[in-house]
């Protein structure tokens, strides 16, 4: 059998974006939205004036070989991005 393709995907924690971004940036930039998160393309070109925070969490998931960052209420909190309480 011919071997899949297989994109890769870090999951995080909404708690990474603060909530005036996410609210934003959800409607124009995320690929997938469900009840509890929502789903980004890396290659996916995002204004950093704008969202510099949804920018930083891009770059370090483009640096890491990700395909896609799947934003989730209970993702898990990493030390290399700042959170925010909302």
């Amino acid at each position: 059998m011919k071997r899949l393709p297989v994109s890769r995907t870090l999951e995080l924690s909404t708690g990474h974006l603060p909530a005036t971004e996410a609210g934003d940036s959800i409607e124009a930039y995320a690929s997938m939205t469900c009840e509890y998160g929502w789903l980004f393309s890396t290659a996916r070109d995002v204004p950093v004036a704008r969202f510099p925070t949804l920018v930083a969490a891009l770059v370090f998931a483009r640096r890491k070989r990700f395909a896609y960052i799947r934003f989730d209420s209970d993702g898990p909190l990493i030390d290399a991005l700042p959170t925010f309480d909302w």
